[in-house]
């Protein structure tokens, strides 16, 4: 995943007064970054830049936010499973489905980075809320229907679009 690596370039320059170069990974050690194998450049007898490269390490993201959020999502399905005529159960399973994602990202927001942009992660939380409150609103459309056979396939397809959607997130 491609998308979630960061490189940092650091240049460090080294002054050497002896032909041997002591390095150690220790020294870098980075609760949520990774460390590969740095550059050596030499600019003269006695100066080199090392340039270590660092990758963040995203799978605490992955599992700890993404799939838990995913969850959420998903479960928004199961609101098509209720009887097509209980507004009240369907909107209740929704709504609460939508505070939990909100109370989600806020208590995110506080242990991540402030930054001034919105990150991937950021966008994707924001859809998947948008999920959330597309499900709110679609519950409610197969009641308007008189016919309870027409709700109920209206309801099916409904629930068949939004499970594509919370999947293709």
């Amino acid at each position: 995943m491609k998308i979630f690596d960061v490189f940092i370039n650091i240049k460090i320059y080294i002054y050497i007064y002896s032909p041997m170069i002591m390095y150690s990974t220790s020294a870098f050690n980075i609760a949520e970054w990774r460390l590969t194998m740095p550059e050596l450049e030499q600019i003269s007898n006695i100066q080199v830049v090392l340039k270590p490269k660092l990758t963040r390490m995203y799978e605490y993201y992955i599992w700890n936010i993404c799939f838990l959020l995913f969850s959420v999502c998903l479960l928004n399905i199961l609101v098509f499973c209720c009887d097509v005529r209980a507004n009240g159960e369907r909107l209740g399973v929704n709504i609460t489905l939508l505070l939990t994602a909100i109370a989600f990202k806020q208590l995110l927001t506080e242990s991540l980075p402030r930054v001034a942009y919105l990150t991937i992660l950021d966008k994707w939380m924001l859809i998947c809320l948008f999920v959330l409150f597309l499900s709110t609103w679609t519950c409610v459309v197969p009641s308007f229907f008189e016919d309870d056979n027409i709700a109920a396939s209206v309801n099916k397809w409904i629930g068949f679009f939004m499970f594509i959607l919370s999947i293709g997130i």
